[in-house]
């Protein structure tokens, strides 16, 4: 009834696991396709495609994927290679790499972010490093000139 090229449609952008609310796993996850998680995961997730973790779905380690939509928790690094959108009432707490970062309001970020396309990281890495800019040091802190152009001659009104 179905052939192989119909049967392959109607996989493109589905869910190919659930890790069901009241499952708890241990252990790391290496997958082709999309993955989401309602239960508890301690290890590491790796995918070729998105990690969708639900409302009550908790992920306590690094995550490798392509896409993340998170509604529930993730305690670690992301890495995503397109994609991060955190959800409402939901959190990450670790660091974020991704071309996109969407946070919608109450969504709760705690951790670094990195947000760079593969041609700015290929760049970053031929190009020759900078000294990083330097902040005013103690001395200029609360002197009376600090914050003042250089240069710059300021008038006094009347005394």
């Amino acid at each position: 009834m179905f052939g192989k090229e119909s049967a392959m449609k109607m996989d493109e952008g589905k869910i190919s696991t659930i890790i069901a609310k009241g499952t708890k796993i241990t252990g790391n996850i290496d997958m082709q396709g999309s993955l989401r998680i309602d239960g508890y995961l301690k290890g590491q997730v790796n995918s070729s495609e998105t990690l969708t973790v639900g409302g009550t779905g908790v992920v306590e380690g690094e995550v490798r994927v392509k896409e993340a939509v998170v509604g529930g928790k993730v305690l670690g690094n992301l890495v995503a290679t397109q994609k991060v959108e955190l959800e409402s009432n939901a959190s990450i707490l670790g660091d974020v790499k991704t071309r996109v970062f969407v946070i919608k309001e109450g969504g709760i970020f705690h951790g670094n972010c990195s947000m760079k396309t593969d041609t700015e990281d290929q760049r970053s890495k031929s190009e020759p490093s900078r000294p990083p800019a330097t902040e005013p040091g103690p001395s200029m802190i609360g002197s009376p000139g600090a914050g003042k152009p250089q240069g710059s001659t300021f008038k006094k009104g009347k005394e």
